[in-house]
This record gives structure tokens, sequence and C-alpha cells, in this order.
């Protein structure tokens, strides 16, 4: 850095605090950086040099009293002079606390008693401090606090309604501060003043007829000078709607259709209103709009006419080179051309092109940040304060209806894009960096965010939401698995029965068709129940018929030949109501009765959010059920299954769950999977060992790298394109989603529909899909919605719990920053897979917390025979334990033994012995005694559940399907 001197640590000290006395001693406020002037030091060192001497002058002001106007005097004068330093030590609060109270004492030596105005007017401190320090002193006085206005009510409204009128005509943007400040007297009681006055204009604005471009003038010059008090009125809704049609008319007049980027800009409102207003005057006048929902396309030729010249060409970027990222989204320039301040349309240009963001709240910062500038009624970017503006807004002192949240996200967008830009400008000559130095977002001291206890909390908050939500699942990968593969056979069986309806009703066989199907449930207690499942398939034309049947309609009369009631090669599947016991073992069977799964609203509403089941990818498969199969639905009862949905989320949420909880892949790297022999393959390892590996550009990365994955991954995929490929998919080269297209180009990648790649919402719906009705809590007891990234934490969480070193986690993680693995040695392929094996498999807790899958268990006898080399049979099953016995030989209950179904018999003897032995203790009053023998009966029926989990899913993919087809009179097919 030019300008620094180099030199010793004790003349660096000395020269420092030299400084900082001598400009102390002049009187005048100074800052860090007069400091520097005066020294040539940097900030940091700074800091730390004059933290002792500022806080000498902290606890000197602290001790000082304050008895007459001169010592007052004085005393402000100390704190004024060093306020900068002052703001940043460890006890700031007492001081500004102190601060307000020597002016209260003030005002009191003045024959005045202190009020929130008053004393705001001199000291400049926030509301919430005065009224403290207020409450403190009136009760140390003994005295009583009186009213927070300095008149008695109504002495002051002429005034308020005088300065009002004059505001208003000259239709200045008016806020309660404005005139508050004028009069000396709060917001709340100029809201008060002016309540009658704001109410009359509003319901003039509300009944206004704007039927020309003039009166449309007016009317929006008299709406933005009220805007600011409008955003608390009862009548907010109205105002704001009314505020979109008059726009939509004026457009309309024009000669112009009306649509979504026309009415943006002339409004500034938000896509929910603009939407909702826009359907409503369509629908009120009766005017059809053809293209209301139309985005108008802004190229970025239009937007490079509206910014600087000299940001038509930013080297390293896309306007160099597409090598070096994406060029703008047409949400991207559209906020471009909506953001009213031409200097902060640059900036914004500026930044978004060298950040290349994904991120919402960055893109968002700057049209806020335009919104906010608007608000306040400053047109040039020079009049913007940005020290003061981002400190008084985090404080509250700006826009104090501002939630923490709200202001967090804000902060960190800013915070995060001036990170980028500051790498950015790492990268750039002395030239270039003088050529665009005034297009930088102005860094602030961000000392006021840093040290902000409101940010710290939320910081630790979420992370000990995530680490609490990732101990209520990471446990549990082995059921996760287990559980979805289960589902999905339910739900492949469930397919397999229409398939072999639709193939009878293809041979000429009358519908609709019964379809009983036979099926063995497992319980959520993990016990086998045997369930008739009735159905009926249906097809265009037995639907009309039973429609008219049921009632008397004149639905059909106009229809055309192309109507679904006409087509007899398009099947529906439906519960047989003649039947109603077994709708509820199918875990799904709530989302349909809500109409979660036919995006309809549905007779009822459930405890579940209806937002993630909207991003089913069902808008790829067309609809099974369509407009008029909701009309059969309401007018007939009949309850539809759409089971193409059903399997295609089954299909997915499976695969997802598999490969994520065996590889920790992000779920856009999932996503890359492709269907060539470069990119999904068998390998062999230098151990000779085979398995199947993946290749996909990790987040950060420029080439592919590999995910390891096994048998029961590789099965699931195949499951996918099976199914796909008997439903007409060709897996054709199709354009990755876009957050893709800068790593990866075309591919006939594995997850598309119809010639389009899945998105991470359709992955995560499907999830949600598959795992509905199972609920896991965090340690705070709260629901976990569980996601692609929420499993990939929980991954990680594993592998350390395995034992994982950090250099290998890295690189299974594929995280961008490795710089920890420069202490170790690169670890070999074989070393990866063979850490990776641990998570395909169960771990050996001894410490029984739940019951075990068939999968982990037929995994650790494998591993328990690769190590051993035999096994020794005990009671109920075989050990897998290498070592001593560190169950002191309690094989019941022991983690180690794995359950042998044949030895059945063993169990329930042995459970049977342990009951007498629970009422021979509760008979001799042996309350240890009967806890150990409640604990080994537990251990008893977790063994005989495993037993049956066993052999469950052993058969539940290999046992034939027990279906029998029948006619509506019950006589087999």
């Amino acid at each position: 850095m030019s300008g620094i001197i180099p030199t010793t640590n004790e003349t660096k000290r000395f020269l420092v605090l030299n400084a900082i006395k001598n400009l102390h001693a002049e009187g005048q406020p100074f800052n860090k950086k007069d400091v520097m002037a005066r020294c040539g030091h940097c900030s940091s060192s700074i800091s730390s040099i004059t933290a002792q001497y500022i806080n000498e002058v902290s606890d000197n002001l602290l001790e000082t009293i304050v008895t007459n106007d001169s010592e007052y005097e004085s005393w402000r004068k100390e704190f004024l002079t060093l306020r900068a330093f002052l703001m940043n030590t460890t006890k700031r609060n007492e001081l500004f606390f102190k601060w307000v109270t020597i002016h209260i004492d003030h005002i009191y030596r003045s024959g005045k008693l202190p009020i929130l105005t008053n004393v705001r007017a001199i000291s400049g401190s926030h509301t919430f401090l005065i009224r403290k320090a207020l409450d403190t002193w009136y009760r140390n006085k003994n005295l009583k606090q009186p009213r927070e206005q300095i008149l008695p009510y109504g002495s002051a409204r002429p005034r308020v309604i005088e300065i009002f009128n004059q505001l208003y005509k000259k239709k200045k943007i008016i806020t309660l501060g404005t005139i508050a400040e004028q009069i000396q007297c709060s917001d709340q009681l100029v809201a008060l003043y002016l309540k009658d006055t704001i109410n009359s204009i509003v319901d003039h604005l509300l009944t206004q007829e704007v039927d020309d471009n003039l009166t449309y003038e007016e009317w929006c010059r008299n709406f933005r000078s009220l805007r600011a008090l409008l955003n608390n009125h009862k009548f907010r809704i109205e105002l704001f709607r009314k505020w979109v049609w008059v726009h939509i008319d004026f457009i309309y007049r024009s000669g112009r259709q009306p649509n979504y980027t026309e009415v943006q800009k002339l409004s500034g409102s938000g896509d929910k209103l603009i939407r909702k207003t826009l359907d409503y005057w369509s629908e009120k006048l009766n005017i059809p709009l053809t293209h209301k929902k139309k985005w108008e396309d802004i190229s970025l030729e239009e937007v490079l006419n509206k910014v600087d010249d000299k940001l038509k060409f930013i080297p390293l970027t896309f306007l160099e080179s597409e090598s070096f990222g994406k060029s703008f989204n047409n949400s991207e320039l559209r906020l471009l051309v909506n953001i009213r301040n031409d200097t902060l349309r640059n900036i914004a240009f500026f930044s978004l092109a060298i950040s290349d963001s994904n991120r919402v709240n960055d893109k968002s910062y700057f049209s806020r940040l335009d919104k906010y500038l608007y608000e306040m009624g400053i047109s040039e970017f020079k009049e913007f304060d940005p020290h003061n503006f981002y400190k008084n807004m985090f404080l509250g002192e700006i826009f104090p209806n501002f939630s923490e949240n709200y202001k967090i996200y804000f902060f960190e967008a800013y915070f995060r894009l001036i990170k980028k830009q500051k790498i950015f400008f790492k990268k750039l000559t002395s030239e270039q960096k003088e050529i665009f130095d005034e297009f930088k977002i102005i860094e602030v001291d961000d000392l006021f965010w840093r040290e902000s206890n409101v940010r710290k909390v939320n910081e630790d908050n979420r992370k000990s939401e995530r680490k609490s939500n990732v101990s209520g699942i990471h446990e549990k990968f082995y059921h996760l698995r287990e559980l979805t593969e289960r589902r999905y056979h339910q739900v492949n069986r469930l397919y397999l029965a229409y398939l072999e309806a639709v193939k009878a009703a293809k041979d000429g066989k009358e519908l609709p068709i019964k379809i009983q199907l036979t099926e063995e449930i497992m319980t959520e207690d993990f016990a086998i129940k045997v369930v008739n499942f009735n159905l009926l398939l249906w097809n265009g034309v037995a639907l009309k018929k039973y429609h008219q049947q049921v009632e008397k309609t004149d639905f059909y009369k106009n229809i055309t030949d192309n109507h679904p009631s006409n087509d007899m090669d398009k099947y529906y599947l439906t519960y047989d109501n003649s039947y109603t016991e077994d709708k509820s073992f199918y875990w799904f069977s709530r989302l349909l009765s809500a109409g979660y799964l036919s995006n309809d609203i549905g007779l009822k509403s459930i405890e579940v959010s209806r937002t993630i089941f909207n991003n089913l990818p069902r808008k790829f498969l067309g609809h099974s059920i369509s407009n008029w199969i909701k009309v059969l639905r309401d007018k007939t009862d009949l309850e539809f299954i759409p089971i193409d949905l059903c399997m295609t989320c089954c299909l997915i949420g499976n695969s997802s769950i598999q490969i994520i909880t065996k590889t920790g892949a992000r779920v856009n790297e999932l996503l890359q999977i492709r269907l060539d022999s470069k990119h999904l393959l068998k390998v062999k390892l230098p151990n000779n060992t085979e398995t199947i590996v993946f290749y996909a550009v990790p987040k950060g990365r420029i080439s592919v790298e590999p995910y390891y994955i096994d048998d029961k991954c590789m099965k699931s995929l195949h499951a996918w394109w099976k199914y796909s490929s008997e439903n007409n998919s060709k897996f054709e080269e199709i354009n990755p989603i876009v957050p893709l297209r800068q790593k990866v180009g075309k591919a006939n990648y594995l997850f598309q529909i119809n010639n389009s790649h899945l998105q991470s919402k359709h992955i995560n719906a499907s999830l949600s899909f598959i795992l509905f009705d199972v609920y896991f809590k965090n340690k705070r007891g709260g629901k976990v919605n569980l996601t692609t990234h929420l499993l990939r934490h929980s991954f990680a969480t594993e592998m350390r719990s395995l034992n994982t070193p950090i250099d290998v986690l890295a690189l299974l993680m594929k995280q961008h920053d490795t710089s920890v693995t420069e202490y170790y040695s690169a670890p070999t392929p074989t070393m990866l897979f063979d850490i990776q094996r641990k998570i395909f498999e169960n771990r050996i807790d001894l410490g029984r917390t739940f019951r075990r899958s068939s999968e982990d268990l037929n995994k650790q006898l494998k591993d328990a025979m690769d190590t051993i080399g035999a096994v020794t049979p005990v009671i109920g099953g075989r050990c897998t334990v290498a070592n001593a016995c560190p169950a002191a030989f309690a094989c019941i209950g022991c983690f180690g033994n794995v359950p042998d179904p044949q030895k059945r018999e063993q169990i329930l003897e042995y459970k049977d012995h342990y009951i007498k032995m629970l009422e021979g203790a509760k008979a001799n009053n042996l309350p240890h005694e009967e806890r150990k023998a409640t604990k080994l009966i537990s251990n008893c029926d977790d063994m005989l559940h495993e037993m049956d989990c066993i052999e469950h899913t052993e058969n539940i993919e290999i046992s034939p399907i027990k279906i029998k087809l029948m006619h509506l009179d019950g006589s087999e097919i």
C-alpha cells in the first residue's frame, strides 16, 4: 500500500499514539482515516494500538460526574471528539446511555421536563435508548413521567395540517418524520393529527374516476406524494391495487395490450400484485388478454444503451468472452432497465457482471436500494450518503418497520457483493482499476455489522438449526433407503397391476375392469398385514357413460371429437368406492384427497404445505387428471390415482436418496448423470475391485470428477431408464438446465422427461412425495423438512462419525476449498472407494437405538464373513463381532447379532422366559429387575421385527403379484 511507512513495532506504536493524542487535543471530531493521514499506518494497526488509550478515555467519561452546564459542555465535547472510536469499545452501551442521561439532566436544569422529543432533538439518539434512559431517570428521581407530547392535545394540530397541505400542494414526498422535526413532536402525534385529513384524501383517491391521461397524471402525483404514509393505512391493499389498475388503463387507452412488463415499468409493483390486478381487470371489463403473461424480452443491447460506455467492455467477464461466464438472463436485464437512478444502474450492471451470482438476494439488493432512494426522495446519487444510510437502516432509525431478518438478508447481500468486488479488482491492472473505480459499490465501515448481536445470534441460530436438523437425519440413512425402496416397490406393483388391466382392455374386455391386488403391507410397528386393494380401470368412453348415469347433464352436448371423453385409448385408474377400508394403506392417499397431486384445491386441506407439491414433475407428463376429470371427481365421487406421476416421483425419489446418501453429491451433480460409456461406467481399481462410477463437474470446478456408487444405486437408475423408455422417452441430447450451461453442454441426460431436463425443485418435490407422512425431528423437537442439500450435510456428518480423514472427506464432497489437504498426502482412488464403502454399509453400534433394515443386516453379515472368515451361531442369529465380546455375551439386543428368521423359535422361547421374569420381579417388588426384564423383552421384539423386515424385503421384489381382474358383476375375466 502506497504511503505506508515501514517501521519497527515500537516506532509504529509511538507514531500512532502521538497522532491520536494530537487530534484529541485539537478538540474536533476525527476518525481512523484522520489518524492514518497523520501517522501513515493502516487501519488494522491503528485499531490494535489505540485500543488501550480509547478504553482509558471511556473509563474516564463514565466516571466523570456532570453537575452543571460547564461540565455538561466539556463532557459533550469530549464524547463527540472521540465518538467514532467510542462506538467500537466494549463499553459502548454504557457510554451512549450516559450520553442520553446528561442531556436529560441538562434539560431538567433548564427548568423543563425531559420528554422523548426534546431529548431526541439535542442528543440525536435512537428512540428506544431515549425511552429506556427516561424511564430510569424518572424512576431514580421519583417523579411522574409525562406523556410524549410537548403541547396539549390539539394545540399543534393546525400547524401540522398547514405543513402537510404545503407539502401536498407542491406534490413533494411526505413523511411523518419531516413534519415532526419542524414542530418538535413525535411521529405518533403527527399521525394522530393527520388521520382525518389522510382518510379524506384516501377516499377521494379510491372513488376518483381516472378516465383520461390528464387525470391519470394528477392521480399518480397525488399517490406518490402520500405513498410513504399509506403503508399502514387500513385501505392500503385497495389503494395499491388501484395504483396498478390506473396504469393498466393508461396502457390500454394508449392502444397497447397490457402485459406484465409494461405494468411493472410504470408502477414498480411486485409480480403477485400485478398478476392479480391484471386478471381482475380483464375479468371485470370482459377484455381478453392473449399476451398478459408475456414478459417483454429485453436485449443486452438495450441495456448497454442505458449504461456508461466504459461498461460495454469489462475484462474477465462475459463481455470479453463467453468462457468467463454467462450473460445476463432476461430477469436480470429487466431489473437493470427498471432501475430509476442512472448511476445506480451503472453500479448494478458492473457488480452483476463481475459477480456471476445466482443468489436472488444479490440481484434484488439493487432493486431494493433503488426503491429506498426513490422513497427518500433522492434523485441524484451524489446526494446518497451510504455511511449513514446503512448504519441508520440497520439501527432502525430509517425504515423502522423492517424486520431483523429482512435487514440481515439485505446486508448479507451487500457485504457478499463487496467481497466479490474485492476479489475481481485484485485481478485487474492499475489502468483497469482506474477505469472501473467509479462503478464500485461504496464500501462502508462494517463494524456496526460485525459487532451486531442480531447478526451473530442469527448466524448461530442458522448453524445450530442446521446441526440439529442434520442430527435427526444422518443416523437414519439406512432406514431412508429401505423405506423409499419399499414404497417404490409398492407403487411399482400397483403400476404392474394397472398394465395388466390395460392389456385386458386392449384385448377387448369390457370397461370398467375391477382390479383386486393382494399385498403384504408392513405397518409402522414393522408388523406384516395382508390387504386387498380394489381398483377400477376406465377409459374416456366408460367414464362418460358412468357420468351420464350418475347425473343428468348437458356437459357432452357440444364437445368435439378430440375431447378426452371420446378417447378409448387413454386409461384412468380409480379406487373402487364399494371398498373403503383399503385406501389408507397407500401413504399418498391423503395427498390425493386434498388435491395435492392434481394441482387442485381439493375438498380439504392437510397440515403439509401445498407449495412443494406444486413442483412435482407433472407438467412434463401431461395431466392424467384433466379439467374434465376434476369435474368427474366432484360429480361422481370417483378418486383418481395419477399412476404415471406416482411412478415418476417414486423412481426419482428412490434414486436421489440412494445416490446422495452414498456419495454426498449436490443435486446439480446428480442431474449431470449421462447415458454414455464415458460418464457412467464400471471401472476396475488398482486392487482389482470393480465398482460403478459416474462423472460430473462439481461446483466451482471446470472438469469432471468421479462419484462412486454401488449396485443399489445403479439398480435405481436402471429402473428409471426402463420406465422412461417404456413410456417413449428416447433420451436424446438436450440442453441442460440453466445453472449447468456454463459447465456442460448438450448431452443425453438420464433425468429428463419429454426432452426437458429436470430441475432441483422436481427432485426435492419427489423426495417430499415418497417420504410423505414420514417425520424427522431435530434435537429441539421441531420438524425437519428433508431436502437434497440437507442430505448432503448429513452425509458429511455421517462420514466424519466413521472417522474419515478430513482431507479424504473434502475430496469425496468435492468441496471447493480444500486447503486442508496440503497437510496430508493425496488419497488414492482405492482409498476413496474403500472409505466411501463404509456408508454403503451399516455401522456396528453396540448401543442399539433403532431397528436395522434387511439391506443393513446382509451387508453387516457379508462384511463379517470377509473379515473373520466365519461367523459364530448365537441365539436368534449369527455374531459378526470379530474381537472380544463387548456385550458380555448378552446376544439378544447386541447390534453385532444379525437375526436369522429360521431361529425365530429361539427368540420366542426366550421372550416367554423374560415375561415370566418380569412377572416375578413385579410380584417381589424388585424395580431394577423389572426394568431389566422389560428391556430384554423389548430387545426380543426388536429382533422379531427385524426378522419380519428381512423376510418382507426379500419377498416384496421377487414375489409374484397377486392380481385378480373382474367384471363389474364380480365374475373373473
